[in-house]
């Protein structure tokens, strides 16, 4: 909104597409969760649709000069709400960049530099029955990743340095035999000295041997690294879980077993086992974890604080709309779209 604009009884059908198109994603995302909502309703989860269904069902926006600003809402917070996961990981996104933003700036002042490595690690898929389990499993079997490899000094004698990461898990699933399978990865953001692993590089051998011993695994896992530049560091931020889109895990479904369609059992329980699973494995996992420089300079507010994932309890309706001529606007979800309801 490059204006201001005057806002009559008349424009109570506007959308919020029509008056702010970058914010079209609210709801993109908020149909996803609805669906996910239904499903539940359906599976006699009442309770958890609710909470579902009524998150961002009304948004409070400040309007700027060009844009709008969140003011007001309630978020679910649910593990596999998308739009909640969308919300999470800009306010990640947003606090991993001032963080890395302070770490250039201590090493400019140093006259030195530090590089990026990204790094991915996982192993066989397992059961959905068994996520919890193996989602525990890497989590201990990362201490001693880091514990085993760590570097003590600015020299060559362990794989991973000693500067800091940032650690993201993420869950992947498909449909395997009629069976609902997952697969359990971290995506890490390393920060290393400008000459770590310039006299020896570290080899993508040496990587899978090192989380094969700290799994305790008697098979080779997957290892990627790479080195990527200052301002990619937005390709380690995954969701925890992909949103768990209906229609799209039957087409999944029906492209995967084109051949044996006849033969598939019930594609919608596949589905609610899917559902009903995430919700269970998932309770009391650790989805970001930071160490060193990063954690060091990564602002202390939590994301439900943060002014881009409003908690309702602690915010009052700001006026700083009024005091800039611009009216603060509500939008209320209804018929599969976000309504202007009032302004003021």
């Amino acid at each position: 909104m490059s204006e201001q604009y005057l806002f009559t009884d008349n424009d109570l059908d506007l959308t919020l597409d029509d008056l702010s198109r970058r914010d079209y994603r609210f709801r993109k995302w908020k149909t996803a969760t609805i669906k996910i909502a239904d499903e539940l309703q359906k599976s006699g989860y009442d309770d958890k649709a609710t909470i579902l269904s009524g998150c961002a069902s009304q948004l409070i926006f400040k309007q700027q000069e060009k844009s709008l600003k969140l003011l007001k809402t309630h978020f679910c917070k649910h593990r596999i709400c998308p739009l909640c996961a969308w919300r999470k990981r800009l306010v990640w996104l947003q606090k991993l960049h001032i963080s890395l933003n302070t770490i250039q700036n201590l090493y400019k002042e140093k006259r030195l530099k530090f590089k990026l490595i990204f790094l991915t690690l996982s192993q066989k898929n397992c059961r959905i029955d068994d996520l919890n389990k193996e989602i525990n499993k890497m989590s201990k079997a990362w201490d001693r990743f880091v514990d085993d490899n760590l570097a003590k000094t600015p020299f060559y004698p362990k794989i991973f340095p000693s500067d800091g990461y940032f650690r993201a898990l993420e869950v992947t699933n498909k449909l395997i035999n009629y069976e609902v399978w997952c697969n359990v990865h971290y995506h890490v953001l390393i920060v290393a000295p400008q000459d770590y692993a310039k006299n020896k590089f570290v080899t993508h051998p040496e990587w899978v041997k090192a989380w094969r011993k700290a799994m305790q695994l008697d098979y080779d896992p997957t290892a990627h690294v790479k080195f990527i530049k200052f301002g990619q560091q937005s390709e380690v931020l995954k969701y925890l879980v992909k949103p768990l889109n209906y229609d799209l895990w039957i087409e999944e479904t029906l492209r995967m077993y084109k051949d044996e369609l006849h033969t598939i059992p019930n594609r919608t329980s596949h589905y609610h086992s899917l559902l009903f699973g995430m919700i269970q494995q998932l309770k009391h996992c650790r989805q970001f974890s930071t160490s060193g420089l990063i954690r060091r300079y990564m602002p202390r507010s939590s994301p439900e604080e943060h002014e881009d994932y409003i908690n309702i309890k602690k915010l009052q309706i700001a006026e700083g709309g009024k005091k800039d001529g611009l009216p603060n606007l509500k939008f209320v979800w209804n018929d599969n779209n976000y309504y202007l309801n009032t302004f003021w």
